[in-house]
């Protein structure tokens, strides 16, 4: 019987960071991606009026990556997933792995194939 690769994970700018986080936790259920902004990033100035952060797109808040696609696979390592996130769409990420019933976030974690945390 031939093996079946896992499919990668699609990531579009028009995806909203709440979808984001979703896809990637059904993709890898001990994972988790948390967003960690400083304040200082360059997001679009004219943001939708009353519509909630978790609910905005990539491309409502940096429309310089409005056409940005990333592939998430299975062997690549929490470090190059966070990368990831940042080089295409300029978002600052960060993995968790969930050890127990706590959501860890170490240095030890950054080379660690997502599928080595299932």
């Amino acid at each position: 019987m031939p093996t079946v690769l896992p499919m990668p994970l699609h990531i579009h700018s028009q995806f909203s960071l709440s979808e984001i986080q979703q896809l990637f936790q059904q993709q890898f259920p001990t994972l988790k991606i948390e967003y960690s902004f400083k304040g200082n990033e360059s997001f679009q100035t004219h943001l939708p009026q009353g519509k909630p952060f978790p609910r905005m797109r990539i491309n409502e808040l940096m429309p310089q990556n409005s056409d940005a696609d990333l592939y998430i696979e299975e062997t690549m390592t929490v470090e190059e997933v966070e990368h990831l996130f940042w080089k295409k769409f300029e978002l600052p990420v960060q993995v968790y792995m969930q050890k127990g019933g706590y959501w860890l976030k170490t240095a030890l974690f950054n080379s660690l194939q997502l599928k080595s945390a299932f």
